[in-house]
């Protein structure tokens, strides 16, 4: 019997982020010249952008001669198609967080080394991304990437660089996670393709489901009835358990290991709740929105009484245990 990992009506959250994978921040590394090291996290070189949707560049890039900070000041990005005049798509956003980077590359000074840029959309065909990069002590450096822009499929969203399986009609889903800081859960979807899919058979009071050995996200049907947001929140619930997965934190999804993943999926099922509206919670909320309200003012913030409420709680008891 495949073991599941759910989202019940009845179980509660913690405040408590997933650790999102690292990304490429190791030996994946591509050094750009032996004294300047980076990676473009997204798109991979495997993506495939949709045909005028938005996508988002983003990476990380050191300069490693200067041990007390990152060292590059400006990142510009081009797309080049050959036979065809070159598109300037701006300047990347610097200095944000990628601690990932400064434990991979041991210096706490190099945490600040992510660079993001959003891409407004392209044009279908295949590009080569110029991105340059410049740094006081070297001066400008080069380096491209592959891109793939291809039609518009109904049955992957592609957005931002990612490549999830799943209906269009979830895909305003996956734009609240983008938009709230959830890439993690969509790179994770991306990297390990796990379709996402309604269904109208998950047992009374489930909402969601992640079985790790059939890959597979599923949503209750019920939520259809409930706002966007509360979809979404309960899908980043499901979103965490695939991360856990990719991360190695599974094990045989019983015992503590199986206890601390449902913890780690409430709280940040309420930390997305509390991100969308507030300590104050959804007014006029319907009652799974009702739901949502409780486990984030309960539960926020206070991770011990959640792992509690999830040890006591008799549906992840049995899923536990067995």
């Amino acid at each position: 019997m495949f073991r599941t990992l759910v989202a019940l009506t009845t179980a509660s959250t913690i405040f408590l982020a997933s650790a999102p994978m690292l990304a490429h921040a190791s030996d994946d590394a591509s050094v750009l010249d032996g004294k300047v090291t980076g990676f473009v996290d997204a798109p991979s070189s495997s993506a495939v952008v949709s045909a005028g949707q938005p996508f988002t560049i983003n990476g990380w890039l050191v300069d490693t001669t200067n041990s007390v900070g990152v060292g590059v000041d400006a990142i510009d990005v081009k797309a080049q198609r050959t036979g065809q005049p070159t598109i300037d798509l701006g300047q990347a956003r610097l200095s944000l967080s990628r601690p990932d980077v400064a434990v991979a590359l041991n210096n706490p000074n190099w945490s600040g080394a992510g660079y993001s840029l959003d891409v407004t959309g392209l044009p279908a065909g295949t590009y080569t991304l110029a991105i340059t990069a410049h740094t006081a002590s070297q001066g400008w450096i080069n380096r491209t990437s592959p891109l793939t822009v291809g039609a518009l499929t109904s049955d992957r969203w592609t957005a931002y660089g990612f490549n999830v399986d799943a209906p269009a009609s979830m895909w305003p889903m996956l734009e609240v996670l983008h938009r709230n800081n959830f890439d993690w859960a969509l790179a994770g979807a991306s990297r390990k393709p796990t379709p996402i899919r309604w269904d109208d058979q998950l047992p009374r009071g489930v909402y969601g489901a992640y079985t790790p050995k059939e890959n597979t996200i599923k949503l209750s049907t019920v939520l259809e009835t409930t706002s966007l947001e509360a979809r979404a929140t309960l899908l980043a619930h499901e979103l965490t358990h695939l991360n856990d997965d990719l991360n190695g934190l599974l094990g045989d999804i019983s015992g503590d290991n199986c206890y601390n993943a449902e913890t780690r999926a409430f709280v940040n099922e309420a930390n997305l709740w509390s991100m969308l509206f507030g300590r104050q919670g959804k007014q006029n909320a319907d009652p799974i929105e009702a739901q949502e309200n409780t486990k984030m003012w309960a539960f926020v913030g206070n991770q011990h009484f959640a792992d509690l409420v999830v040890r006591t709680t008799g549906a992840y008891v049995t899923q536990c245990s067995s």
